[in-house]
């Protein structure tokens, strides 16, 4: 099972297009959507097979969000330690 993050590999997904040989036509919807989708196309996720025909890979696309996912686990401990820190040097005392 793919554990999906965002509408246009929903969209891959759901229609079963993770595989050249299960490619199929896909037009974003909206302009958010075509930022997505040539994010994922140029990280190559989405893969074009044929003009207007693309499939997920959905190994890749697993192994980007798990990255994605460390980074964002490490970035938001440190700003969390941070945070903690900073406060403590500006506690004045309530009394």
């Amino acid at each position: 099972m793919i554990r999906v993050r965002d509408r246009v590999a929903d969209r891959l997904v759901s229609r079963q297009a993770l595989s050249p040989a299960a490619a199929v036509a896909y037009q974003p919807q909206g302009r958010f959507e075509r930022w997505l989708f040539g994010r994922l196309l140029q990280r190559r996720a989405v893969v074009e097979v044929a003009p207007g025909r693309y499939y997920l890979d959905a190994a890749l696309y697993t192994a980007q969000n798990v990255a994605w996912e460390r980074r964002a686990t490490r970035v938001s401990f440190f700003g969390a330690i941070t945070l903690s820190v900073l406060a403590m040097l500006f506690y004045r005392g309530g009394a």
